[in-house]
């Protein structure tokens, strides 16, 4: 017993001499048993002045660290190989990536992406770590590619086709040799990347490509025209749940699909009147147990479904909502908003409270990721 005081004394000592950021974070202690793991939350953000952020907080919404960036931060790719560093990815027409380690709150290295081409939101690392891939433009046509970067140096190794235009969305599936890609199917103005060419002959799909040859090996449609497929989020038994958004004005399409594997695309079931709500559009997305969270950031609303019966359940309004990520082992959803509020959500009752930490002048993004460290 009296061995344990001692080493309770020493450590304690130990870490007063420390940054405030490495005492939260230090994996190299991480065996120690006074140090437990914790669940940081990054999400992205701008202010009032133009200002761009990648900052990180708790399970009750503190505020960890905040770290400037050069260009409006969009998706995140978390290193499996080292869980404290991680990618992120600026939104369309961006050309810095930046590489952060958490554990000093510190940039590692940034790709500066080569001429002719953009960033487009997203990428993923291989499973060993090694390789990185993120979707990308061809800046005046707007094709996409996939580009392959050595994720030890980050140098540009290559160039994978992206079979369609506008990727966005990027994950890789367990085998580690398939990328799953959401091919948007929009053409933009290279100015702005904002205003959409040729809509009437838009070609959205969920794309499986070999991650070697750049191969397409399957292509999943949604038979509406002008939907646009933005992402997806993998859960349990080899299930993909796929989030899109319409790019039209005379319907009201139903936006989450579901599917095995490879198999067919299936949109889940839901009402009229809360379709309408969701107002064509879909942020960020979240799985706790059977419940799949996603943002309607247009809509105001945080819409909830069931995967074992493939409905809509309900929605929560919350202004402006945005990122959203399990949290508390499992049992909540806590999710940001433009208006820079964050809110928990019971995953079993449903029912959101505001937390006490309102972070000023912060404009979330659409997606937040979860580091546990």
């Amino acid at each position: 017993m009296m061995l344990t005081k001692i080493s309770r004394r020493s450590f304690l000592a130990t870490i007063t001499l420390l940054p405030w950021l490495s005492i939260k974070v230090d994996l190299a202690r991480a065996s120690n048993p006074f140090i437990k793991v914790k669940d940081y939350f990054l999400n992205g953000h701008h202010n009032q002045a133009g200002k761009f952020y990648v900052s990180g907080f708790n399970a009750i919404g503190s505020e960890q660290f905040r770290m400037p960036l050069p260009e409006m931060p969009h998706g995140f790719a978390i290193d499996p190989s080292k869980n404290s560093r991680l990618v992120i990815f600026p939104g369309l027409l961006g050309t810095k990536a930046i590489i952060m380690d958490i554990i000093g709150t510190k940039q590692l290295a940034e790709i500066k992406i080569r001429s002719g081409r953009c960033f487009n939101g997203h990428g993923v690392f291989s499973p060993d770590g090694k390789l990185l891939f993120a979707t990308e433009n061809i800046l005046e046509t707007s094709e996409g590619v996939i580009g392959v970067y050595d994720a030890i140096t980050f140098a540009f190794l290559r160039e994978l086709p992206g079979h369609g235009l506008g990727p966005h969305g990027i994950r890789m599936l367990p085998d580690g040799k398939t990328l799953v890609v959401a091919s948007g199917g929009l053409r933009t103005y290279p100015e702005t990347g904002k205003y959409y060419l040729d809509l009437n002959n838009m070609h959205s799909a969920l794309l499986f490509i070999d991650a070697q040859k750049g191969s397409l090996l399957a292509r999943r449609e949604i038979a509406v025209h002008r939907l646009s497929i933005r992402n997806m989020y993998f859960a349990a038994d080899n299930t993909i749940l796929v989030t899109c958004q319409y790019k039209g004005k005379r319907e009201i399409p139903k936006l989450v699909g579901i599917m095995q594997g490879m198999g067919e695309i299936e949109m889940l079931e839901i009402d009229d009147d809360n379709l309408w709500s969701m107002q064509n559009y879909t942020g960020g997305s979240a799985v706790v147990g059977d419940v799949f969270a996603v943002s309607c950031p247009r809509g105001n609303l945080l819409t909830l479904w069931d995967l074992k019966s493939k409905k809509f359940i309900k929605s929560v309004k919350i202004k402006d909502v945005s990122g959203v990520q399990p949290c508390d082992q499992g049992r909540n959803f806590i999710a940001s908003a433009n208006t820079g509020e964050l809110y928990k959500i019971d995953a079993k009752s449903l029912k959101a409270t505001r937390l006490d930490e309102v972070w000023e002048n912060a404009k979330w993004t659409n997606h937040m990721v979860k580091m546990t460290v």
